[in-house]
């Protein structure tokens, strides 16, 4: 068992609760968050780039209904990540599960940088 995996489970004994998030301000601005899945670990932006997409009133960004979602799904594949959505009345989320947690900094990077490719390309000149 891993310190991460040790922690998890002494955290989730102090909160009572049966599953819960760490969250991760990442070096480039964007937010992560871990949470303990079967057998590992789900690194991911527990769908809040694309709620940021659709509820942002300026008109810095393409709108959520305006996306390309073929160019994010390319950008998460350029970055090592899963684009996944539970449903159509769901927003989509950027994830990666990994298994390892020597894999954990990787994976918390790439989702963070995908996250930021995807700003990048949302973004109106």
């Amino acid at each position: 068992m891993s310190n991460l995996e040790e922690t998890f489970g002494y955290l989730k004994s102090i909160v009572k609760q049966k599953s819960f998030s760490i969250k991760i301000d990442c070096e480039n601005f964007e937010t992560v968050f871990i949470v303990e899945v079967e057998g590992g670990f789900q690194i991911t932006d527990n769908c809040e780039t694309f709620l940021y997409l659709d509820k942002n009133s300026s008109r810095t960004y393409l709108k959520y209904k305006d996306l390309d979602f073929s160019i994010i799904k390319k950008i998460c594949d350029d970055n090592s990540v899963k684009l996944t959505r539970i449903d159509d009345e769901s927003y989509h989320q950027i994830n990666v599960t990994v298994f390892s947690v020597s894999d954990l900094s990787i994976a918390i990077n790439n989702v963070a940088n995908a996250i930021d490719a995807v700003f990048s390309y949302a973004y109106i000149d």
